[in-house]
C-alpha cells in the first residue's frame, strides 16, 4: 500500500516536471529498492574525525586520516554488507558542501559527527536546518568525537549532552542517539603491543558503545529509513524546481530576503 501511494506520487511529480519542461533526471527511478544495500553517510564538521571513525569500523588501512582536509570526495566502503560513505567536511568549501549534501540526500541513514567543541553559531544553524527543515532527526545518530582530549568520562559526557540541547531543542540527546567517542584511541589500540595500554585506549574510545548504538539504530530504523530515502530525494528535486521557477524582481537582495522568509515559514509550519 505504501509503495503504491509513493509510486503514484513519484509519477505525479514526473508528469508535472514534463508539463513545465523541467528536467526530471534527478528524480529517483523507484521508491523502494529491496535489493539495494543499506547506506549510511558520515557527515559533519571539517576535521571532526569522520574518516578515523570509518577506519575504526572497517579496518581499512587505505583510509587517509590526520589534520587538514583528508577527504576531498565521497568514498564508499563496505561494513558487514552495509555501505558506509565518507564525505568531506561541510561549510568549509562550497564544492565540498554540495558533495556532502548530495550524499546525505541519497543515503538511507545519517551519522553526523562533531568534535568535543560541539557547535558554533554558524554550524549550529546549519545543523538545525538539517534537523528541523529536512526532518532528519528520526534517521540520525549524532556522534561527538575526540573526547579523549577532555576525558571521555560519564561526567564530561553529561555536561556535553546538556550543551548539545541548546542546538538540538526540542529534541534531547536521547532522541538523536548521541554517543561520545574517541575514534583515534581505538585505532591506536590496534597497534599497541602493551595489552594494558591497549585496553585503556579501547575504554577511552568508547568504541564498543558506538557500535552497539549503531547496530541497534540499524535494526530499529532500517526499513522506514529506506522507505523514506526516495521521498527526501523527490522533496529536494521539487525545492530545486521551485527555486528555479520562483518569480524574481531582479534584485538579489530582495530574492534572498524572500527565500529567508520562506524558510522561516517552513519552520513555523513544521513546529
Amino acid at each position: 500500500q505504501w509503495a503504491g501511494q509513493s509510486n503514484e506520487l513519484l509519477q505525479r511529480v514526473h508528469n508535472e516536471f514534463k508539463a513545465i519542461d523541467y528536467h526530471d533526471s534527478a528524480l529517483p527511478q523507484s521508491v523502494f529498492a529491496a535489493d539495494k544495500p543499506l547506506s549510511i553517510v558520515f557527515a559533519g564538521q571539517y576535521s571532526a574525525g569522520k574518516s578515523t571513525i570509518l577506519k575504526a569500523l572497517t579496518g581499512g588501512e587505505d583510509i587517509a586520516i590526520g589534520a587538514g582536509i583528508t577527504t576531498q570526495v565521497a568514498h564508499t566502503y563496505d561494513w558487514n554488507g552495509i555501505q558506509v560513505i565518507d564525505t568531506p567536511g561541510i561549510h568549509t568549501i562550497l564544492d565540498h558542501d554540495e558533495i556532502s549534501y548530495q550524499a546525505m540526500e541519497s543515503a538511507d541513514m545519517l551519522v553526523y559527527v562533531v568534535t568535543k567543541e560541539l557547535f558554533d553559531d554558524f554550524i549550529g544553524q546549519k545543523f538545525r536546518k538539517l534537523l528541523i527543515d529536512a526532518d532528519k532527526a528520526g534517521e540520525m545518530i549524532l556522534v561527538v568525537n575526540k573526547m579523549g582530549d577532555v576525558g571521555n568520562t560519564p561526567e564530561n559526557r553529561r555536561i556535553k549532552a546538556q550543551d548539545l540541547e541548546k542546538v538540538t531543542h526540542p529534541y534531547v540527546p536521547q532522541d538523536l542517539h548521541v554517543v561520545f567517542i574517541d575514534a583515534e584511541s581505538y585505532v591506536d589500540s590496534r597497534d599497541e603491543t602493551d595489552e594494558e595500554i591497549a585496553a585503556e585506549l579501547v575504554e577511552r574510545s568508547n568504541y564498543e558503545e558506538f557500535v552497539s548504538v549503531l547496530n541497534n539504530f540499524i535494526r530499529e530504523k532500517e526499513i522506514p529509513s529506506r522507505m523514506t530515502t526516495a521521498l527526501y530525494k523527490i522533496d529536494a528535486c521539487i525545492r530545486d524546481a521551485m527555486k528555479e521557477y520562483q518569480p524574481s524582481v531582479g534584485d538579489d537582495d530582495v530574492d534572498a530576503v524572500e527565500e529567508h522568509l520562506r524558510q522561516e515559514r517552513r519552520i513555523v509550519q513544521t513546529n
